[in-house]
């Protein structure tokens, strides 16, 4: 396994990286609305590659959601932009069950391993010092050698990209909090990631 090098063109990849809870009262609107919508029309959209979405075992938020693109710009598209700024009926009447929010475009940094795995161990490094000097690259090689460990990501906040309000983001209410790096874990099973 290899880090990505900054340099190359793999580099260019970004991820919209999403934690949030849902209420009680929308939660089977929101996996339906999630996907049979959602994800289809985000992945749908030039510049996007996948979306993932995985349900809390253990921590602190109920989900977490990640896609990837083309470029950390793609995110800033006219036509994601147009999304955002046209939620369907579905997405309006989703949007009110949101709690906790936080959103986060985020440059990768370093992709170590190649398998993806079931589990996601997620850790949001919210601290921008902490963030500067997060994981070395023999920190992530170390990751990478515990047993299960699928692959290691580790990524950086690209503020500049940062959506302002939205319609979308409007009907959540509150402002969506953000993170300064994220360190992904795939894992084989859960105990693994425990």
């Amino acid at each position: 396994a290899s880090a990505v090098p900054t340099n190359s063109p793999s580099s260019r990849v970004s991820r919209l990286a999403i934690w949030n809870d849902c209420a009680p009262a929308g939660r089977d609107a929101y996996e339906r609305w999630y996907t049979e919508e959602h994800l289809p029309e985000r992945v749908g959209l030039p510049g996007f590659r996948s979306g993932r979405r995985y349900e809390r075992i253990e921590g602190n938020r109920e989900y977490f959601t990640f896609y990837e693109t083309e470029a950390p710009e793609v995110l800033a598209s006219p036509a994601y932009l147009e999304r955002l700024a046209n939620p369907t009926p579905r997405t309006q009447a989703i949007m009110p069950h949101f709690a906790r929010m936080s959103r986060t475009v985020c440059r990768r940094r370093a992709h170590l391993g190649h398998m993806m795995g079931g589990i996601a161990l997620t850790v949001a490094i919210e601290n921008p010092a902490d963030a500067a000097g997060a994981l070395e690259d023999g920190d992530l090689r170390a990751l990478l050698q515990m047993p299960g460990v699928c692959s290691v990501q580790l990524w950086s906040a690209e503020p500049d990209l940062a959506t302002s309000r939205t319609p979308e983001s409007t009907l959540r209410g509150g402002e969506d909090g953000t993170v300064a790096a994220v360190l992904l874990l795939e894992t084989s099973r859960v105990e693994e990631a425990r």
